[in-house]
């Protein structure tokens, strides 16, 4: 039976909806907290209230700002370098990379709750799996927001529960969320008092977390995302107060174990890739190189149907990144989409994939 991987980096949420007039005007928050690049996270004229909620990396957040205007600018090498050249010297950066995890959690989990539309492009390739796959598939999702989420809650009236990280690899489409999301939380720490919070708590790790891997499960049931604070629980089980980390990878390079979520899922993902016949990328600029491993060491001497949606970048980039990293992946010209997202849902290429392969 015919079965697709979807990888959907970036790009794919932050053109998951169609910006025009009509959604706008139903909705003021579409520009305010349209899903940003990593470059854009710090936008302080769109994320002013939620970085006020994070006043400790108010330092750190000037110096990213001014990095990030600079021409061909990288989030990633910002960040990784600050990692490896700086904190040795300066170990508050430490702390501060840590801050970045609680101020993730919290933008993008607003951002799944005001940025989500009913009507949207991940329901028409959910729709579109219906259809062609006999509604079963696998996403690869490396954005921390919960829209794709939210979109198949609703498109399975209810049955898909963001909620549970077991139903993310028990239903018929699952989603495997290599960098963590906004809403989870490694397993609970308990504290000795209500009145630490867990980003004081976890700051006294700081350097522990950002360079050793974290082999920490996570926690099974997921926070509300209307409801995320980071404030001390009481556990009724543990008899005591409890705090939680954020579960979401950081975008660093060369980190020994560059996933956040449970091994369970990287084993269903495994199986995925290796009965999947076709892929689509969407959105996925910076390709994550544990991924590649992936794609690599699952499809073996197989070769696949790829198509790539992408933006600012051009073919022959696209053709010489995946020949040198990825050539299992069969690219043609034609299943190139520069225009991004949106603009591919209207192609006849669109509907090759879903068809043809």
């Amino acid at each position: 039976m015919s079965y697709p991987l979807i990888i959907l980096g970036a790009g794919a949420s932050m053109d998951y909806l169609k910006a025009d007039d009509h959604i706008e005007h139903r909705d003021g928050n579409f520009s305010k907290y349209r899903s940003p690049l990593m470059n854009q996270i710090f936008d302080d004229a769109r994320f002013y209230e939620i970085l006020s909620r994070h006043p400790e990396i108010d330092s750190f957040v000037s110096d990213a700002m001014n990095a990030m205007s600079r021409p061909n600018a990288n989030f990633e090498d910002y960040l990784t370098n600050l990692r490896d050249n700086i904190a040795p010297d300066n170990e508050k950066v430490y702390s501060q990379l840590l801050s970045l995890i609680f101020y993730l959690a919290d933008l993008f989990s607003e951002i799944s709750e005001k940025f989500y539309y009913r009507r949207n492009n991940y329901k028409n390739i959910l729709h579109k799996i219906d259809n062609y796959f006999n509604g079963q598939a696998c996403f690869v999702n490396f954005n921390y927001d919960l829209l794709l989420e939210r979109s198949l809650n609703e498109h399975t009236s209810g049955t898909f529960n963001y909620s549970s990280l077991e139903n993310y690899i028990s239903s018929n489409i699952k989603i495997i969320k290599i960098h963590g999301a906004c809403n989870w939380r490694y397993n609970p720490q308990t504290v000795q008092t209500k009145q630490i919070n867990a980003k004081q708590f976890f700051s006294t790790f700081s350097k522990k977390l950002i360079l050793e891997t974290n082999n920490d499960q996570i926690y099974p049931y997921a926070n509300s995302i209307s409801s995320v604070n980071f404030n001390p629980e009481y556990n009724e089980s543990l008899k005591c107060w409890t705090v939680k980390l954020p579960a979401l990878a950081l975008p660093l390079k060369n980190k020994p174990k560059n996933y956040v979520c449970n091994d369970s899922h990287i084993a269903i993902l495994k199986v995925c890739i290796k009965k999947a016949d076709r892929i689509l990328i969407i959105g996925w600029r910076d390709v994550d190189k544990y991924m590649l491993n992936l794609l690599n060491t699952e499809l073996g001497d197989r070769k696949i149907n790829t198509s790539i949606v992408t933006k600012n970048t051009t073919p022959e980039t696209t053709f010489k990144y995946f020949e040198v990293n990825a050539p299992q992946l069969i690219i043609k010209s034609e299943n190139i989409c520069q225009k991004g997202f949106s603009e591919f849902i209207k192609t006849d290429n669109y509907d090759n994939f879903f068809t043809n392969g």
